[in-house]
């Protein structure tokens, strides 16, 4: 597993917008296979402007590698299973040492669901109040 590392398949100008968000650093690919060969990553990001197109392109390498994909409105992840933010919460709690159930989380994407649910208190900045 590559757990240090971003690789981004730049398939369009969303990858500025991308960098300028989050301040995240990527290598830049223009292929995933020579990674996927080697093994298999926690996460895939592809940054698009047409996220029905990549899913549908996509869907037999999901299929094969058994993937998931969650859309965020410029950008498509994929994922390992089991893989999510939520996950990475209570790695992170238990790492720690803290009950998740004391610990407050903010998300505003369909990629938060699983860290919302398991924190004592998950507030999601995109629902009505």
């Amino acid at each position: 597993m590559h757990e240090a590392s971003v690789f981004m398949l730049c398939l369009c100008c969303v990858c500025m917008q991308c960098k300028a968000l989050t301040g995240c650093t990527h290598t830049e690919v223009k292929s995933f296979e020579p990674i996927l060969k080697s093994s298999l990553p926690y996460k895939i990001l592809l940054m698009t402007a047409d996220e029905a197109k990549v899913v549908s392109q996509s869907a037999h390498m999901v299929a094969e590698l058994g993937l998931y994909s969650v859309c965020g409105g410029f950008f498509v992840e994929f994922l390992a299973p089991n893989t999510n933010k939520g996950s990475g919460f209570l790695k992170l709690v238990k790492h720690l040492d803290i009950d998740a159930r004391e610990c407050v989380a903010f998300g505003d994407g369909n990629n938060d669901i699983e860290m919302l649910q398991h924190a004592g208190l998950g507030n999601n900045l995109n629902s009505p109040s």
